[in-house]
């Protein structure tokens, strides 16, 4: 079935019928946009024309009130009417003589609610990997709190509150087979997503730290453990659960530093998934040894911002997986960095050039439309090259 409007409220709150924000362009009443979120986030249910009229139009007499919903209904039945077709915006917004609710089939990709059918899949998923591909997809879908816009209206605070403790424990519950099955790349690049949108969450932590201690990175993961005591006694007045005590020194017993000859070797082949930050200490490091041979890669693929979570997931541990144990791979928004620690700049060369030779990476590109790619080379013999690179982004 064509799909006719997509929602989305994980982020950015959006009613799209062909490029065209629908209510912003064609509804005429403020309170008619309102309306519709607040049906939106009660999608689930049939809501009483009481319980809206108390909301929107308190204090007012009952028979103005109900004029009142009737014409703001009207307002945005007619909105949809015009930006997608006659009688669509009946067939949406229903009401009876009692209750209001929204009605939607497959021709509406609604965010929210495929979040919750992805997870509803993962529940009753017969495998792991099975269960492992619906929480991927319910995750993806979070891309912020739950209409964020609204910052001002009470009624969507639990909504928005018990949306993110959902997409949370899907987090949690994705990092828990991904590390059980060994993918630990996989494992790392869902728990900084994790930590992204919410940095002290305790489980992300403590998937971090065990990360790291596989990696070899002993004073990261001290560093993080740090931060992360120091958080919860600034803001919260609490310590650290026993469980950290033991993750954190089950490290001071390891002697180790960065470096393909300890911890990196951990990995299930292929070079370590790291976050920016770690990734610009690493780089640091290698240009302050005495004989540093380590070369960056750095690639902008144009484009890579719009890509969903899922296909810059795809490419980034094809590139990993590409690469030496030893090595390190980190990427934001807009880039990726391949830190490569034993080999100068001739080897990041041949490096990209074995990397654009490979019939998958290639397949990648071309079905993601990533059509250039611009790329540099990085010498790190001295901490002045690694302030050219630092300079350069």
């Amino acid at each position: 079935m064509e799909r006719i409007l997509n929602i989305t409220t994980f982020g950015t709150y959006r009613v799209v019928h062909k490029n065209t924000d629908v209510l912003s362009q064609y509804c005429k009443s403020e309170k008619g946009a309102e309306l519709f979120r607040y049906l939106l986030a009660n999608y689930e249910k049939k809501v009483s024309k009481e319980e809206i009229i108390s909301l929107f139009w308190p204090g007012m007499d009952e028979k103005r009130a109900r004029q009142n919903l009737s014409s703001t209904l009207y307002f945005v039945r007619n909105a949809f009417n015009k930006a997608v077709g006659p009688g669509i915006g009946k067939k949406l917004c229903r009401s009876s003589s009692q209750m209001c609710w929204l009605e939607f089939d497959d021709s509406i990709f609604f965010d929210a609610m495929q979040l919750k059918k992805e997870l509803d899949l993962a529940n009753k998923a017969g495998s792991p990997d099975e269960k492992v591909l619906h929480l991927e997809n319910a995750v993806s879908l979070y891309r912020g709190d739950f209409m964020k816009e609204d910052e001002y209206n009470d009624w969507v605070i639990p909504i928005r509150a018990e949306y993110r403790e959902i997409v949370m424990n899907a987090f949690v519950e994705l990092l828990d087979i991904l590390y059980q099955k060994g993918d630990y790349n996989e494992c790392m690049f869902y728990t900084l997503r994790l930590m992204e949108i919410a940095p002290y969450n305790e489980m992300g932590i403590k998937y971090k730290l065990r990360l790291l201690k596989r990696q070899g990175r002993i004073s990261e993961a001290r560093e993080t453990y740090l931060r992360y005591v120091e958080h919860l006694k600034n803001h919260y007045n609490e310590k650290f659960a026993k469980d950290f005590e033991e993750i954190i020194s089950s490290l001071d017993s390891i002697d180790t530093h960065y470096g393909k000859e300890h911890g990196m070797v951990n990995q299930k082949g292929g070079a370590a998934l790291i976050d920016v930050s770690t990734f610009m200490e690493f780089a640091k490091f290698e240009s302050l040894k005495r004989t540093s041979s380590a070369a960056i890669l750095f690639l902008q693929p144009e484009g890579f911002d719009k890509l969903t979570e899922r296909a810059r997931k795809e490419l980034i541990l094809l590139i990993t997986s590409a690469l030496r144990q030893g090595d390190a791979v980190a990427a934001d928004k807009k880039n990726i960095y391949i830190l490569l620690t034993e080999g100068k700049k001739p080897l990041a060369n041949m490096v990209e050039n074995r990397l654009k030779s490979k019939e998958k990476f290639n397949t990648l590109l071309k079905t993601f439309n990533l059509n250039r790619i611009q790329s540099k080379a990085f010498e790190l013999n001295t901490f002045n090259d690694y302030l050219v690179f630092e300079s350069s982004l």
